[in-house]
Protein backbone atom coordinates (compact mmCIF):
# COMPACT_ATOMS: atom_id res chain seq x y z
CA UNK A 1 0.00 0.00 0.00
CA UNK A 2 3.24 2.53 0.53
CA UNK A 3 3.70 2.28 -3.02
CA UNK A 4 0.52 3.02 -3.91
CA UNK A 5 0.21 6.66 -1.74
CA UNK A 6 3.89 7.19 -2.54
CA UNK A 7 3.00 7.07 -6.56
CA UNK A 8 0.14 8.83 -6.33
CA UNK A 9 1.61 11.60 -3.67
CA UNK A 10 2.30 15.09 -6.24
CA UNK A 11 4.23 16.29 -3.12
CA UNK A 12 6.45 13.57 -2.59
CA UNK A 13 6.88 13.19 -6.54
CA UNK A 14 8.27 16.60 -6.76
CA UNK A 15 10.25 16.13 -4.10
CA UNK A 16 12.07 13.36 -5.87
CA UNK A 17 12.38 15.48 -9.00
CA UNK A 18 13.97 17.88 -7.09
CA UNK A 19 16.07 15.71 -5.34
CA UNK A 20 17.20 13.57 -7.92
CA UNK A 21 18.85 11.01 -6.07
CA UNK A 22 16.99 7.52 -5.22
CA UNK A 23 18.84 7.12 -1.76
CA UNK A 24 18.68 10.46 -0.83
CA UNK A 25 14.73 10.63 -1.23
CA UNK A 26 14.30 7.19 0.02
CA UNK A 27 15.83 8.57 3.27
CA UNK A 28 14.00 12.04 3.31
CA UNK A 29 10.72 9.93 2.93
CA UNK A 30 8.83 10.50 5.97
CA UNK A 31 8.06 7.59 9.21
CA UNK A 32 4.67 6.86 7.29
CA UNK A 33 6.77 5.09 4.47
CA UNK A 34 9.54 2.99 6.61
CA UNK A 35 8.32 0.05 5.54
CA UNK A 36 8.97 0.70 1.80
CA UNK A 37 12.34 2.70 2.96
CA UNK A 38 13.17 -0.83 4.56
CA UNK A 39 12.47 -2.86 1.52
CA UNK A 40 14.25 -0.17 -0.67
CA UNK A 41 17.18 -0.25 1.82
CA UNK A 42 17.67 -4.27 1.27
CA UNK A 43 17.46 -4.27 -2.43
CA UNK A 44 19.77 -1.13 -2.92
CA UNK A 45 22.23 -2.69 -0.36
CA UNK A 46 22.12 -6.41 -2.67
CA UNK A 47 24.06 -4.87 -5.24
CA UNK A 48 26.00 -2.08 -5.00
CA UNK A 49 27.25 -1.65 -8.36
CA UNK A 50 26.50 -3.30 -12.24
CA UNK A 51 30.09 -5.06 -11.68
CA UNK A 52 28.46 -6.46 -8.28
CA UNK A 53 25.81 -7.28 -10.59
CA UNK A 54 27.30 -9.43 -12.81
CA UNK A 55 29.45 -11.07 -10.35
CA UNK A 56 26.92 -12.36 -8.64
CA UNK A 57 24.87 -13.64 -11.18
CA UNK A 58 28.19 -15.54 -13.18
CA UNK A 59 28.63 -16.73 -9.29
CA UNK A 60 25.12 -18.09 -9.26
CA UNK A 61 25.09 -19.31 -12.76
CA UNK A 62 28.03 -21.20 -12.57
CA UNK A 63 27.15 -22.95 -8.99
CA UNK A 64 23.56 -24.08 -9.94
CA UNK A 65 24.15 -25.42 -13.19
CA UNK A 66 27.50 -27.59 -12.08
CA UNK A 67 26.25 -28.23 -8.62
CA UNK A 68 22.15 -27.83 -8.64
CA UNK A 69 21.73 -31.18 -7.21
CA UNK A 70 23.76 -30.55 -3.81
CA UNK A 71 23.24 -27.15 -3.92
CA UNK A 72 20.29 -25.84 -0.86
CA UNK A 73 19.25 -22.00 -0.45
CA UNK A 74 21.96 -21.93 2.78
CA UNK A 75 24.98 -23.19 0.76
CA UNK A 76 24.04 -20.41 -2.03
CA UNK A 77 24.04 -17.76 0.32
CA UNK A 78 27.31 -18.89 1.73
CA UNK A 79 29.33 -19.03 -1.60
CA UNK A 80 27.69 -15.52 -2.76
CA UNK A 81 28.95 -14.26 0.80
CA UNK A 82 32.58 -15.97 0.13
CA UNK A 83 32.70 -14.63 -3.48
CA UNK A 84 31.22 -11.06 -3.46
CA UNK A 85 33.17 -10.19 0.32
CA UNK A 86 36.19 -8.16 -0.04
CA UNK A 87 37.52 -9.76 3.22
CA UNK A 88 40.58 -12.26 2.97
CA UNK A 89 40.98 -15.46 4.97
CA UNK A 90 44.08 -16.16 6.88
CA UNK A 91 44.38 -19.99 5.85
CA UNK A 92 47.72 -19.96 7.91
CA UNK A 93 46.56 -19.19 11.19
CA UNK A 94 43.55 -21.53 10.40
CA UNK A 95 45.37 -24.43 9.87
CA UNK A 96 47.70 -24.06 13.06
CA UNK A 97 44.09 -23.57 14.89
CA UNK A 98 42.16 -25.90 16.54
CA UNK A 99 39.09 -25.59 15.19
CA UNK A 100 37.64 -28.50 13.72
CA UNK A 101 35.56 -28.25 10.53
CA UNK A 102 31.91 -29.95 9.51
CA UNK A 103 32.41 -31.67 5.99
CA UNK A 104 29.26 -32.09 4.88
CA UNK A 105 28.06 -33.13 1.67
Amino acid sequence: MNMIDLQSNDSLKNSFREINDLIKFYGSLPSDFDELKRFAQQIITIFGSTYLCEQTFSIVNYRTNKYASRLTDERLRAILRIATTNMTANIQEIATSNITLKESC
